[in-house]
């Protein structure tokens, strides 16, 4: 049987405003085996289609800047955050800030997840799309229930 698993990504850069909560919206599937991504209907999320355990997470890049901090974090159903990654921006204001968060967790049929950025640089930084690492979210099945 195959697996049942999802990845999703975005290929153009997304804003991130200052102090301000933004979910990653998302273009691109690039295997979807379970039916858990509707880019069209609802592109911010991947839709548990069936309940158990899975792995679950996002790789994500900032534009450069330095000031602030830069966070992730996997949201459950638009409300319940299951992981949490964050760092300070990087002494170099050229590199991107590039980052990943992973957890795993039990959810049931028709549970959602969302990848949601926040910043302090005091100015609007990008999501910066790369290649094929960033920005990220997926979800693999691990058992079944």
């Amino acid at each position: 049987m195959p697996a049942t698993a999802c990845r999703i990504r975005r290929t153009t850069d997304q804003s991130v405003l200052d102090n301000t909560d933004t979910t990653i919206s998302f273009d691109t599937e690039d295997f979807d085996q379970g039916n858990m991504a509707d880019l069209v209907a609802q592109p911010t999320r991947i839709t548990i289609a069936t309940a158990g355990i899975y792995m679950v997470g996002g790789n994500y890049a900032f534009s450069g800047n330095l000031t602030g901090d830069r966070v992730g974090k996997l949201l459950l159903n638009g409300t319940t955050i299951i992981a949490h990654a964050d760092t300070r921006a990087l002494s170099i204001a050229a590199n991107l800030v590039k980052l990943h968060i992973v957890t795993i967790y039990k959810f049931a049929a028709g549970d959602y997840i969302e990848l949601v950025l926040a910043q302090s640089s005091t100015v609007t930084l990008q999501a910066s799309a790369q290649a094929n690492y960033a920005n990220v979210l997926w979800a693999i099945l691990l058992e079944d229930g």
